[in-house]
């Protein structure tokens, strides 16, 4: 298979040069703290625990990135798409997060999904 190339660099190359999971790992910090900040019942509800306890018990895995072309902007939108698994402290599944990245490595956008 061909390495892809992003900016003059190999896809691998690009996520370590980059950081991307560790930038997605911190915009999900953020967004876990704004949701709760905004809507703490909700947040127990959906995630079983209140915000402390998500970020210190549970487990955030790296999941997916992915090379994206999105044909419904005109002209299409290449981004990369970082994806991390959320799991309680038993391992249960609890949301997915994504983050969508430009090929500058800068979020534009982002998503947390039960």
């Amino acid at each position: 298979m061909n390495e892809i190339i992003i900016n003059g660099m190999g896809f691998n190359e690009y996520i370590i040069k980059n950081n991307v999971f560790q930038k997605a790992h911190d915009s999900l910090i953020e967004c876990l703290k704004n949701w709760y900040e905004d809507d703490p019942k909700h947040f127990i509800e959906d995630m079983w625990a209140d915000l402390t306890q998500v970020l210190q018990t549970y487990h955030f895995k790296n999941k997916i990135v992915a090379v994206n072309k999105n044909f419904l902007y005109e002209p299409a939108l290449d981004y990369i798409s970082i994806s991390i698994q959320i799991e309680d402290g038993d391992g249960t599944h609890a949301a997915t997060y994504t983050a969508f990245m430009d090929f500058d490595g800068n979020i534009f956008d982002d998503k947390l999904a039960k």
